[in-house]
């Protein structure tokens, strides 16, 4: 997860039809989300890379957790939240470029390195896809292989199966 956060983190855990989205905020905005983790999951993995008091809080989620009623009913959804956002400046490209292909519409990898100016770093993007820090906000489920096929997801091949057909995108 990178460099250790000082908190204060809080967090809670959306229930979604494909299962539970956990999502953390510090003062500097969302922070983490995490596809198919139990509250007590999502703790201990914010424990780990967090110095300062980590709370359970669904309040403070209230804002994401309307947004993704609304993703989860079929409804495109513009994440316009306060993003804090940590990686290197390649992943943050990478996640920027990404954060702009439009609902229900997909990109290949090779696409997306065109978009950052690397043209030859579809592995890359691939390796910066996986590092993602806030699955569904930042739809790198939306990004797939050359060859049509679904490519790789950190969340499981299962859950961006589900967030394209969400999305009305049906992929083999």
């Amino acid at each position: 997860m990178g460099k250790k956060v000082a908190g204060p983190v809080r967090f809670a855990v959306y229930d979604s039809p494909l299962g539970p989205v956990a999502a953390a905020v510090t003062p500097l905005g969302l922070w983490r989300t995490a596809l198919g983790r139990t509250a007590e999951a999502f703790a201990r993995e914010l424990a780990a890379c967090c110095e300062g008091r980590i709370v359970e809080e669904r309040a403070a989620l209230a804002r994401l957790f309307s947004m993704l009623d609304r993703y989860f009913a079929g409804r495109p959804v513009v994440f316009d939240l306060p993003l804090h956002i940590t990686g290197g400046p390649f992943d943050r490209s990478v996640w920027s470029a990404v954060a702009r292909i439009p609902w229900g519409e997909v990109r290949t990898y090779g696409e997306v390195a065109r978009r950052v100016s690397r043209p030859a770093a579809a592995r890359a993007v691939g390796g910066a896809c996986g590092r993602n820090p806030l699955p569904v906000v930042v739809p790198c489920h939306r990004v797939v292989a050359a060859s049509g096929r679904l490519g790789g997801f950190s969340e499981g091949a299962g859950w961006k199966r589900g967030l394209l057909r969400i999305e009305g995108v049906r992929m083999g």
